[in-house]
């Protein structure tokens, strides 16, 4: 017995896991259904990245947000969402992490 996954169940799992705080579990689901062709939308991306800025994870969230972006998310026009970009910028803000170096990783 095999189960198919789709947008809309990895959708309900990575929100389930940002409700938990549990961003390890929320960013796996989300690569991984990517990685077997998904073609992910707006509420996975912006769940995994609250889910990591819950997480105290702010470098993880804003990278995230940058992978997606550049990727085709459904969705999101290759542009990310307001909802994913302001828990990225509540994750930098946590973490009092505001210079652009800092995102950047320079």
């Amino acid at each position: 017995l095999g189960v198919q996954t789709d947008v809309f169940a990895v959708s309900a799992s990575v929100s389930a896991c940002d409700k938990a705080a549990a961003w390890p579990q929320a960013l796996c689901i989300a690569v991984g259904a990517e990685g077997a062709g998904l073609s992910l939308d707006a509420v996975v991306l912006s769940a995994a990245v609250n889910a990591c800025g819950k997480g105290q994870n702010w470098l993880r969230s804003v990278n995230l947000l940058d992978h997606f972006s550049d990727s085709n998310t459904r969705g999101n026009r290759g542009h990310g969402n307001r909802f994913a970009c302001s828990a990225a910028i509540m994750a930098c803000g946590r973490a009092k992490e505001w210079s652009i170096d800092s995102v950047r990783g320079s």
